[in-house]
């Protein structure tokens, strides 16, 4: 009986600690960033108010607003243009080769939009929510926030807004 009252005891004060750990672990990072990008008659703005990197997972809370009188499309597929680049998280990486050094660039697309990321933004609308996946962010790299990829009438070639500030997981 008294092993099993020990038992107890022991699972009853390592078990607490070991949630404590994980929850610790997770990072919140509150952040007021603003990007605009100037449309007729107004502009696109994109804003991201809070950014959590878990051991396993991340995810944005962001919103994005059509403040112009065209209505934006918001691309699904990865542009082939290296400058361009669909909702996600984006990482640059310098690497060295014997003819000089290159950027290449990381991916890391969101699997969740929490409510749907919808497939336009007509003037006046505003979709707000997150977005985020399950995977590993590489520690100490300075992370980009890619809102996505727009296009409009007047700029059918579209163009990507990406953050002017970064973040390390």
């Amino acid at each position: 009986m008294r092993r099993v009252l020990l038992s107890a005891l022991l699972l009853a004060l390592v078990v607490p600690s070991a949630a404590a750990r994980s929850v610790s672990s997770e990072k919140v990072i509150p952040v007021t960033w603003v990007e605009r990008q100037p449309l007729r008659g107004g502009a696109l703005i994109v804003r991201v108010r809070r950014i959590e990197v878990a051991p396993r997972s991340w995810t944005i809370t962001a919103e994005i607003a059509n403040r112009s009188a065209t209505t934006v499309r918001i691309g699904r597929r990865q542009p082939r243009d290296f400058r361009k680049c669909v909702t996600s998280i984006v990482r640059y990486v310098r690497t060295k080769r014997a003819y000089g050094s290159t950027i290449n660039r990381q991916d890391f697309f969101p699997l969740t939009f929490r409510p749907a990321l919808p497939r336009m933004l007509a003037p006046g609308k505003i979709w707000r929510g997150t977005f985020g996946s399950r995977g590993v962010l590489p520690k100490g790299q300075d992370m980009f926030v890619c809102y996505g990829f727009f296009t409009t009438a007047e700029d059918p070639d579209g163009f990507s807004l990406i953050s002017e500030r970064s973040f390390r997981a």
